[in-house]
Protein backbone atom coordinates (compact mmCIF):
# COMPACT_ATOMS: atom_id res chain seq x y z
CA UNK A 1 0.00 0.00 0.00
CA UNK A 2 1.12 3.52 -0.78
CA UNK A 3 0.58 4.65 2.82
CA UNK A 4 3.13 2.09 3.97
CA UNK A 5 5.86 3.33 1.63
CA UNK A 6 8.50 5.97 2.26
CA UNK A 7 11.31 6.55 4.72
CA UNK A 8 10.33 9.34 7.09
CA UNK A 9 13.02 11.01 9.20
CA UNK A 10 13.22 13.97 11.54
CA UNK A 11 13.75 17.20 9.60
CA UNK A 12 17.47 17.98 9.75
CA UNK A 13 17.73 21.68 10.59
CA UNK A 14 21.47 21.83 9.84
CA UNK A 15 20.85 20.45 6.34
CA UNK A 16 17.89 22.78 5.90
CA UNK A 17 19.65 26.04 6.78
CA UNK A 18 23.03 25.19 5.23
CA UNK A 19 21.28 24.35 1.95
CA UNK A 20 19.24 27.56 2.01
CA UNK A 21 22.44 29.50 2.65
CA UNK A 22 24.15 27.92 -0.36
CA UNK A 23 21.11 28.35 -2.61
CA UNK A 24 21.02 32.10 -2.01
CA UNK A 25 23.73 32.35 -4.66
CA UNK A 26 21.59 30.38 -7.11
CA UNK A 27 18.63 32.64 -6.34
CA UNK A 28 20.78 35.62 -7.29
CA UNK A 29 21.72 33.92 -10.58
CA UNK A 30 18.02 33.33 -11.31
CA UNK A 31 17.33 37.02 -10.81
CA UNK A 32 20.37 38.27 -12.73
CA UNK A 33 19.72 36.13 -15.82
CA UNK A 34 15.92 36.13 -15.55
CA UNK A 35 15.56 32.37 -15.15
CA UNK A 36 12.07 31.57 -13.90
CA UNK A 37 12.69 28.48 -11.79
CA UNK A 38 15.48 26.29 -10.45
CA UNK A 39 14.80 23.47 -12.92
CA UNK A 40 15.34 25.92 -15.77
CA UNK A 41 18.66 27.05 -14.31
CA UNK A 42 19.96 23.54 -13.76
CA UNK A 43 18.75 22.25 -17.13
CA UNK A 44 20.45 25.09 -18.95
CA UNK A 45 23.62 24.61 -16.88
CA UNK A 46 23.79 20.89 -17.68
CA UNK A 47 22.89 21.31 -21.37
CA UNK A 48 25.40 24.14 -21.78
CA UNK A 49 28.24 22.23 -20.16
CA UNK A 50 27.56 19.01 -22.08
CA UNK A 51 27.18 20.99 -25.31
CA UNK A 52 30.44 22.82 -24.69
CA UNK A 53 32.34 19.58 -24.09
CA UNK A 54 30.99 18.14 -27.35
CA UNK A 55 31.80 21.25 -29.38
CA UNK A 56 28.37 22.92 -29.60
CA UNK A 57 28.21 26.72 -29.46
CA UNK A 58 24.49 27.32 -28.88
CA UNK A 59 22.08 26.23 -26.14
CA UNK A 60 18.29 26.27 -26.46
CA UNK A 61 16.69 28.45 -23.76
CA UNK A 62 13.16 27.56 -24.89
CA UNK A 63 11.19 24.53 -23.63
CA UNK A 64 10.69 23.12 -27.14
CA UNK A 65 13.17 21.76 -29.64
CA UNK A 66 16.59 20.16 -29.21
CA UNK A 67 18.92 21.27 -26.45
CA UNK A 68 21.96 22.50 -28.38
CA UNK A 69 22.94 23.57 -31.90
CA UNK A 70 26.45 23.30 -33.26
CA UNK A 71 26.69 26.89 -34.55
CA UNK A 72 24.72 29.67 -36.21
CA UNK A 73 25.57 28.27 -39.63
CA UNK A 74 25.63 24.50 -38.96
CA UNK A 75 22.27 22.76 -38.46
CA UNK A 76 23.57 19.95 -36.28
CA UNK A 77 21.60 19.42 -33.07
CA UNK A 78 22.05 17.70 -29.71
CA UNK A 79 19.51 16.12 -27.38
CA UNK A 80 21.01 16.13 -23.88
CA UNK A 81 19.88 13.67 -21.19
CA UNK A 82 21.19 13.60 -17.62
CA UNK A 83 21.62 10.84 -15.03
CA UNK A 84 23.08 10.78 -11.53
CA UNK A 85 26.00 8.52 -10.66
CA UNK A 86 24.00 7.30 -7.65
CA UNK A 87 20.90 6.38 -9.71
CA UNK A 88 19.81 2.74 -9.84
CA UNK A 89 20.27 2.84 -13.61
CA UNK A 90 21.70 5.24 -16.16
CA UNK A 91 19.18 5.86 -18.90
CA UNK A 92 18.11 8.48 -21.42
CA UNK A 93 14.45 9.22 -20.76
CA UNK A 94 12.34 10.89 -23.46
CA UNK A 95 9.21 12.53 -22.05
CA UNK A 96 6.13 13.48 -24.08
CA UNK A 97 7.73 12.38 -27.35
CA UNK A 98 5.97 13.33 -30.59
CA UNK A 99 6.17 11.61 -33.98
CA UNK A 100 7.98 14.65 -35.37
CA UNK A 101 10.77 14.47 -32.81
CA UNK A 102 10.95 10.66 -32.84
CA UNK A 103 11.47 10.60 -36.62
CA UNK A 104 14.27 13.16 -36.40
CA UNK A 105 16.43 10.70 -34.45
CA UNK A 106 16.81 8.85 -37.76
CA UNK A 107 18.40 12.03 -39.18
CA UNK A 108 22.22 12.34 -39.23
CA UNK A 109 21.95 15.94 -38.05
CA UNK A 110 20.73 14.77 -34.63
CA UNK A 111 23.06 13.59 -31.88
CA UNK A 112 22.15 12.16 -28.48
CA UNK A 113 24.16 12.59 -25.28
CA UNK A 114 23.60 10.93 -21.90
CA UNK A 115 25.79 12.47 -19.21
CA UNK A 116 26.39 10.94 -15.78
CA UNK A 117 26.99 13.41 -12.94
CA UNK A 118 28.68 12.80 -9.59
CA UNK A 119 27.03 15.97 -8.22
CA UNK A 120 25.06 18.92 -9.51
CA UNK A 121 28.11 20.58 -11.13
CA UNK A 122 30.39 17.68 -12.08
CA UNK A 123 29.86 15.33 -15.02
CA UNK A 124 32.06 12.25 -14.86
CA UNK A 125 31.31 11.16 -18.42
CA UNK A 126 29.24 11.91 -21.50
CA UNK A 127 27.94 8.99 -23.56
CA UNK A 128 27.23 10.27 -27.09
CA UNK A 129 26.48 9.12 -30.61
CA UNK A 130 23.86 8.42 -33.25
CA UNK A 131 21.86 5.42 -34.44
CA UNK A 132 18.73 5.32 -36.57
CA UNK A 133 17.34 2.56 -34.32
CA UNK A 134 16.84 5.19 -31.62
CA UNK A 135 14.26 6.78 -33.90
CA UNK A 136 12.60 3.39 -34.35
CA UNK A 137 12.36 2.89 -30.57
CA UNK A 138 10.85 6.34 -30.07
CA UNK A 139 8.39 5.96 -32.95
CA UNK A 140 7.25 2.61 -31.54
CA UNK A 141 6.77 4.22 -28.12
CA UNK A 142 4.71 7.06 -29.55
CA UNK A 143 2.50 4.56 -31.39
CA UNK A 144 1.94 2.52 -28.22
CA UNK A 145 0.84 5.70 -26.45
CA UNK A 146 -1.56 6.57 -29.28
CA UNK A 147 -2.95 3.05 -29.07
CA UNK A 148 -3.70 3.63 -25.37
CA UNK A 149 -1.09 1.16 -24.12
CA UNK A 150 0.82 3.77 -22.07
CA UNK A 151 -0.30 6.72 -19.94
CA UNK A 152 2.37 9.07 -21.32
CA UNK A 153 4.48 9.09 -24.47
CA UNK A 154 7.66 8.29 -22.54
CA UNK A 155 10.54 6.09 -23.71
CA UNK A 156 13.73 5.01 -21.94
CA UNK A 157 17.00 3.77 -23.46
CA UNK A 158 19.70 2.51 -21.12
CA UNK A 159 23.31 3.65 -21.33
CA UNK A 160 24.39 0.02 -21.63
CA UNK A 161 22.33 -0.34 -24.83
CA UNK A 162 23.67 2.93 -26.23
CA UNK A 163 27.27 1.76 -25.78
CA UNK A 164 27.18 -1.96 -26.52
CA UNK A 165 24.40 -2.09 -29.14
CA UNK A 166 24.41 1.35 -30.76
CA UNK A 167 28.15 2.00 -30.65
CA UNK A 168 28.08 5.20 -28.62
CA UNK A 169 31.42 6.50 -27.33
CA UNK A 170 32.10 7.86 -23.84
CA UNK A 171 33.78 11.24 -23.47
CA UNK A 172 35.72 11.59 -20.22
CA UNK A 173 36.07 15.28 -19.26
CA UNK A 174 38.62 14.82 -16.45
CA UNK A 175 39.24 11.16 -15.58
CA UNK A 176 41.68 8.77 -17.22
CA UNK A 177 40.13 5.77 -19.00
CA UNK A 178 41.14 3.47 -16.14
CA UNK A 179 39.66 5.80 -13.53
CA UNK A 180 36.40 6.11 -15.48
CA UNK A 181 36.12 2.36 -16.00
CA UNK A 182 36.50 1.89 -12.26
CA UNK A 183 33.72 4.44 -11.63
CA UNK A 184 31.31 2.89 -14.13
CA UNK A 185 31.97 -0.69 -13.11
CA UNK A 186 29.79 -0.14 -10.03
CA UNK A 187 26.78 -0.94 -12.26
CA UNK A 188 25.93 -4.43 -13.43
CA UNK A 189 26.52 -4.88 -17.14
CA UNK A 190 29.48 -2.55 -17.45
CA UNK A 191 32.18 -5.15 -16.71
CA UNK A 192 32.94 -5.35 -20.45
CA UNK A 193 33.68 -1.64 -20.67
CA UNK A 194 37.17 -1.02 -22.05
CA UNK A 195 39.47 1.83 -23.06
CA UNK A 196 38.24 1.42 -26.65
CA UNK A 197 34.87 2.80 -25.57
CA UNK A 198 36.36 5.95 -24.02
CA UNK A 199 37.71 9.19 -25.49
CA UNK A 200 39.69 11.50 -23.22
CA UNK A 201 38.71 15.15 -23.59
CA UNK A 202 42.29 16.16 -24.43
CA UNK A 203 41.99 14.03 -27.60
CA UNK A 204 38.60 15.38 -28.66
CA UNK A 205 37.63 18.65 -30.33
CA UNK A 206 34.00 18.25 -31.37
CA UNK A 207 31.55 15.73 -32.79
CA UNK A 208 32.74 16.79 -36.25
CA UNK A 209 36.04 15.08 -35.44
CA UNK A 210 34.28 11.93 -34.22
CA UNK A 211 34.77 10.06 -37.50
CA UNK A 212 38.49 10.88 -37.42
CA UNK A 213 38.87 9.34 -33.97
CA UNK A 214 37.31 5.98 -34.89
Amino acid sequence: MLLEKGKFEQINESFLYETIDQLEGLANIQKKYNKGDMDTVLNELHDSLVGRYLGFDLVNTDKHGFDCKLSETQDIFLESKVASLSSKSWSATFNDTTYEKAKLFKDKRIWLALSVWSNVTTPICICFGQDTRIGDILIDGVQKHKDGKTVRSTQTIGMHKLIFEFGFKILSPTLSPNELIQKLNIKKGFKDLSKEHIIEYKNFNSILDYSKIL
